[in-house]
């Protein structure tokens, strides 16, 4: 059951940063979480917002490349094996 909704409808949680994390990317979620995007974005003042994106963005780019990386060491694997 998917209902991110609940934390601020249900139990009026005021959530500030709601940050995904899986092995290829990293996302700001915080939209699906709220009914109200701009007050929730009033309440994110830890850190400056085009920080967070710059930073968001660094970490899939980062992600990114190693799964490229294990995709490239893969193929070279396979390639090396047949050859043989």
């Amino acid at each position: 059951m998917d209902t991110p909704l609940l934390y601020e409808t249900g139990w009026s949680k005021k959530l500030t940063y709601v940050i995904a994390f899986s092995a290829e990317e990293v996302v700001d979620v915080g939209a699906r979480y709220t009914n109200n995007l701009s007050e929730m974005k009033q309440r994110r003042t830890l850190v400056p917002e085009p920080w967070l994106q710059a930073e968001i963005a660094r970490l899939c780019q980062a992600l990114r490349a190693q799964v490229l990386d294990a995709c490239h060491l893969r193929a070279a694997a396979t390639v090396s094996i047949t050859a043989k």
